[in-house]
């Protein structure tokens, strides 16, 4: 039968194209893939330092002067962040003053005696108004403070000494160098002509006249015996010092 023949023919053919006689195609495009790389190692994350600014806390054993000392100046330093701390020999004792302030603007002492913290100077400011600083005079319990008036035509130098219940007393030398004619306390314009003509010495309190002579003998040591009243050291800084005076008191118990 001719119809199978045809089939068979037929059925034959598709079997070679199946086995190899398929026509080629093209392969469908593929969308890219993109390369999956390990991810780079990363070094471990540096420790956050401690804040270095960070106030220390007090150590046991400090002297009861070192304590008030610790505690004043962490009072100071929220008052006056800019402060400077420093310890100085004011009266000549065994037990340093504290010296604090932000220097050229203003300056605070402080002293430990009788048991107790003691005020001598708080906050008081200079850097303007002619006002010079305060001074110390090392060992001897005084106070110097030098200003100017009158554009500098006036020299005001003011002493003060540590009394035996830790206030101050003292009084201002002054030196005028024109004469006041109409006795208002400044230089006028109708003055400026008698400038560097006559000094004038006075004594404070009472504007007590005094010769060149009795104006130098009421000084109070040379002029450069004095030393600033500042700070040296922030606070943290000073709290460390402070500290610090546990190990040296140690030290001295096993000597």
């Amino acid at each position: 039968m001719r119809w199978k023949t045809v089939l068979l023919a037929a059925l034959s053919a598709a079997l070679l194209a199946g086995c190899g006689g398929q026509v080629a195609r093209e392969p469908a495009e593929q969308e890219a893939v993109p390369l999956q790389r390990e991810p780079a190692a990363q070094e471990p994350a540096a420790e956050t330092p401690e804040n270095e600014n960070a106030l220390p806390q007090m150590a046991d054993g400090l002297p009861d002067w070192a304590e008030a000392y610790f505690i004043q100046a962490l009072a100071h330093e929220t008052e006056v962040p800019e402060a400077e701390y420093a310890l100085i020999d004011l009266t000549g004792g065994e037990i340093p003053a504290l010296a604090a302030g932000h220097s050229g603007y203003e300056a605070s002492l402080y002293q430990y005696g009788g048991g107790e913290l003691h005020t001598l100077m708080d906050h008081w400011p200079y850097g303007t108004c002619g006002n010079g600083g305060y001074a110390y005079l090392p060992g001897r319990s005084v106070i110097r403070n030098y200003s100017t008036g009158s554009a500098g035509a006036i020299l005001y130098t003011s002493y003060h000494r540590v009394t035996a219940d830790w206030g101050l007393e003292g009084y201002t030398l002054e030196l005028w160098n024109f004469q006041d004619q109409n006795q208002n306390g400044v230089l006028d314009e109708e003055e400026t002509e008698t400038l560097g003509q006559t000094a004038y010495y006075y004594y404070d309190p009472g504007k007590l006249p005094l010769t060149a002579e009795e104006y130098d003998s009421y000084a109070i040591g040379g002029k450069f015996d004095y030393e600033e009243i500042r700070g040296g050291k922030c606070c943290r800084e000073f709290l460390e010092e402070l500290n610090g005076l546990t190990v040296k008191n140690n030290e001295e118990d096993l000597s």
